[in-house]
């Protein structure tokens, strides 16, 4: 007569998996504890305690105690393991990134139709993250997450066709994102509708989705409608309408800072405001904007009626446009320097040196400055007479 062998923790795992779908993580983590403490063979309690420690179910958020719970499941073939260690690897979570055996855990996940293994195999792929980059393959294991609803699989997926030149499974990807609100997709599908690239060509789609995009807070989509109002394409010609986008998107933006600041200094669609103009360009120099500090440096040599000339305000401007590699301001800082523009006096050396600069930059106008100018047998730089 064969011998019965009763388990006494088999019971414990089934009242620890109940508590744990019920949400009463602690009672659940404490008999998922005791089953892996005393029944070695079962691996499904492995799992379990593994998401407890890595979510933070039950007790403290413990990655290192998380990993080699999935390993004794995964090694036994529970997917969602050998997913959680694909994850794991890749991210560094409770051991050393490795990006080569992340897509190793993955593609074995992925072969079993486990949709967020195949979503992140297909970003390997797509990025060459532990794996050569492979378009073809990266939409191939995306479209697959896609078509479970995995949003942005299908924000990716459409990004590989594009690269791939086949519009018509790059429109249709970025048309279901879109739809799911993804702000990026639909910016993507309204262009896509506005050139009838992969799709028919319809102005009124893409305004929809311009718009739609723009309402979530898409900064590409929001200068996208003020150039449409700006110069009537597509809508009917509205500075305001135009104001309205470049203010919504003026506090991350900085076209938009200098688009609302040319509004104020000229009073189109608003009232003329030279400091709300020069407000608005300052914002944009601060955000390392090379087009506003030479905009700031030229209306401070050239200030509109009633505004002071200021040479060290201007000087200040050109030297750190030049700093960010502006050869205009480099050229105009060794004018600075030759002329005496915000100093005493002008000093030589640094005005060949600043058109030297922006004449090994190309700036023809250096070049020719640069002639102006000869080096003593002691090194120093004089102005021809």
């Amino acid at each position: 007569m064969e011998e019965i062998i009763y388990n006494p923790f088999a019971g414990v795992y089934k009242r620890a998996v109940e508590l744990y779908l019920n949400k009463e993580y602690q009672e659940a983590f404490i008999k998922f504890f005791s089953v892996v403490e005393n029944d070695r063979e079962n691996y499904h309690a492995s799992f379990y305690l593994g998401e407890c420690y890595f979510y933070g179910y039950g007790t403290e958020q413990n990655y290192d105690k998380a990993f080699p719970c999935y390993m004794t499941a995964a090694v036994k073939h529970e997917v969602e393991a050998v997913y959680k260690i694909g994850l794991s690897y890749e991210k560094g979570y409770g051991v050393e990134i490795d990006e080569t055996q992340a897509v190793s855990w993955y593609m074995e996940a992925a072969k079993t139709d486990h949709t967020e293994a195949e979503y992140h195999l297909g970003l390997c792929y797509k990025l060459g993250k532990g794996i050569e980059q492979n378009y073809p393959l990266a939409a191939r294991w995306l479209l697959r997450a896609a078509q479970k609803g995995v949003v942005d699989a299908q924000k990716q997926a459409a990004e590989c066709y594009e690269v791939l030149n086949q519009p018509l499974a790059a429109a249709t990807l970025y048309l279901a994102a879109a739809e799911n609100n993804d702000s990026y997709s639909c910016y993507k599908i309204a262009n896509f509708y506005a050139d009838g690239y992969g799709c028919p060509k319809s102005i009124d789609l893409a305004l929809e989705f311009f718009k739609k995009s723009a309402n979530l807070g898409y900064i590409e989509a929001m200068l996208a409608l003020a150039d449409r109002y700006k110069f009537g394409n597509g809508l009917e010609k509205s500075i305001q309408n135009a104001i309205y986008w470049w203010l919504k998107a003026s506090d991350k933006n900085d076209r938009a800072q200098i688009e609302l600041a040319e509004c104020y200094l000229e009073g189109n669609g608003v009232l003329r405001d030279i400091d709300q103009a020069m407000q608005w360009f300052g914002k944009a120099a601060n955000n390392n904007n090379v087009e506003a500090m030479m905009r700031l440096a030229d209306l401070s040599l050239n200030p509109p009626k009633g505004y002071d000339k200021d040479e060290v305000g201007a000087k200040i401007w050109f030297s750190k446009a030049a700093a960010l590699g502006s050869s205009e301001a480099m050229y105009k800082l060794g004018l600075c320097y030759e002329d005496a523009i915000g100093s005493a006096n002008p000093n030589y050396n640094e005005a060949y040196r600043w058109y030297r600069l922006a004449s090994l930059n190309g700036y023809e106008a250096a070049t020719e400055a640069c002639k102006r100018f000869s080096k003593s047998m002691f090194g120093t730089i004089k102005r021809k007479k």
